[in-house]
């Protein structure tokens, strides 16, 4: 062992280095105890990310020592921080560290409010300060606190992890993509599906997508399923007991429904803009349904299942009406690799 000892040494290193490799994209989190709702937001944006099997390290500025912020740096791509009180503190050195730790090259950051108000630095200073001065690119535009109640910040918040693991995974599901068998891939692309739009809404947040993957689950309770992806904000609001409602679109005339609800829409923006909605009661729940479609289903998540990326929702339907009496648009691909 001792002859050997460089040996070894080289070895451990380019096991190391492979299985750090093999882990893909990783995010830490700087955060701040007994700072405004800053570990509330951290923990959102975090589960946002972790959806997706992003790895994610959390640190407590107020509390982690200049050794451990420079490892951390080290490890991650993506770079967090929490807005700081303002004047001298601890939590503002450590952000000195992690700057001094972080290059162009090999990092980005992203910029959090901690909800402190006037107590903290603006957000505006500190993207000056890590990423004007440093030429270190954003991850993400800045994330801030939002107007209403506090539920829609913590949404938003979850929704931008769900978004940069999306960034960060991007090359390596295409490339996963480019992989598949062709023949398969084909013969797959040749089940039929219907094209629908699924909405959902909770309070003050709402979300909605367009939908191919959906069926008939039973009989008794009558009901659906509906493949969602994990990078959609629809996840938060489809959970046990949510209400959701599936709109069918209509055979010759969605293209323009299509077109709106494809959009990628940021994190806070309002999906449902210059849409024609109203609201369906479902018992003591309520759901959106869009004026275009030819008729709809409000259901009761009663079942959720993982499915690789994406998440099979099973609903309850409770209410449904028809509209127009016209066939449900049809969808066709030629392969499997894309909706």
């Amino acid at each position: 062992l001792v002859e050997s000892k460089d040996e070894w040494i080289q070895k451990y290193k380019s096991w190391s280095e492979d299985a750090t490799a093999k882990l893909g994209p990783s995010v830490c989190i700087f955060w701040l105890s007994r700072h405004g709702e800053s570990e509330r937001l951290a923990q959102a944006f975090a589960y946002g990310l972790t959806q997706q099997d992003i790895l994610v390290e959390m640190h407590d500025l107020n509390a982690v020592d200049a050794f451990e912020v420079v490892e951390a740096c080290q490890r991650n791509q993506v770079i967090t921080i929490f807005a700081p009180p303002k004047g001298e503190c601890t939590a503002q050195t450590n952000i000195g560290s992690v700057i001094a730790s972080c290059n162009a090259k090999d990092h980005k950051f992203v910029i959090c409010s901690s909800g402190a108000g006037s107590k903290e630095e603006p957000v505006s200073v500190m993207v000056e300060r890590c990423v004007q001065q440093t030429g270190i690119a954003e991850g993400l535009p800045s994330l801030r606190m939002q107007p209403g109640a506090e539920e829609k910040t913590l949404a938003y918040f979850e929704d931008s992890g769900r978004q940069l693991a999306k960034s960060l995974l991007s090359k390596k599901k295409q490339a996963a993509k480019e992989k598949l068998d062709a023949q398969t891939t084909a013969a797959l692309g040749k089940m039929g599906s219907g094209r629908y739009i699924v909405t959902s809404q909770k309070g003050e947040i709402s979300s909605a997508a367009v939908a191919t993957w959906v069926m008939p689950a039973s009989s008794e309770p009558p009901s659906v399923a509906v493949a969602i992806s994990k990078d959609h904000a629809l996840q938060s609001l489809t959970q046990l007991g949510d209400t959701f409602v599936l709109n069918m679109l209509e055979e010759g005339n969605y293209l323009d429904l299509v077109k709106h609800f494809q959009q990628d829409i940021m994190p806070g923006q309002d999906i449902f803009q210059d849409v024609d909605t109203s609201i369906v009661i479902a018992g003591d729940a309520s759901g959106i349904a869009v004026t275009g479609c030819s008729a709809y289903l409000a259901c009761k998540v009663y079942s959720r299942m993982d499915a690789g990326d994406h998440v099979l929702i099973c609903g309850e339907a409770r209410v449904g009406e028809v509209v127009r009496d016209a066939p449900t648009a049809a969808n066709f691909r030629k392969s499997a690799a894309y909706y």
